[in-house]
């Protein structure tokens, strides 16, 4: 995209710059420390990492029991055709690792 006028120039440069400068402000981390550490109560971490973990493994069952439920693996033109076992079995193991880490964390 070319800009050839000097004020649409400026004006962009602008706000790239306010926006730089406002950007640290309102990316506050509460965990994040000044040496690049992580702070903060444990019990508000896994209250962040549990249902995320859960999350994930919601996502690779469904994705596992698509696999093997639909008729993609009997269709020629489809990449899951030959590898759909393999991607059951892949998706259940992440599955299962999510489901884990969400359980003993």
């Amino acid at each position: 995209m070319y800009y050839n006028h000097p004020l649409t120039v400026i004006s962009l440069a602008a706000v790239m710059f306010l926006g730089l400068m406002l950007e640290p402000a309102l990316a506050g981390n509460r965990f994040e420390t000044i040496g690049g550490g992580v702070s903060g109560s444990t019990e508000a971490k896994l209250a962040l990492v549990r249902p995320i973990s859960i999350g994930f493994g919601v996502f690779f069952l469904i994705g596992a029991v698509l696999s093997a439920s639909k008729r993609w693996h009997e269709n020629a033109n489809s990449p899951n055709y030959s590898l759909w076992k393999q991607s059951v079995a892949v998706l259940s193991v992440l599955s299962l690792a999510s489901f884990a880490i969400a359980i003993f964390i």
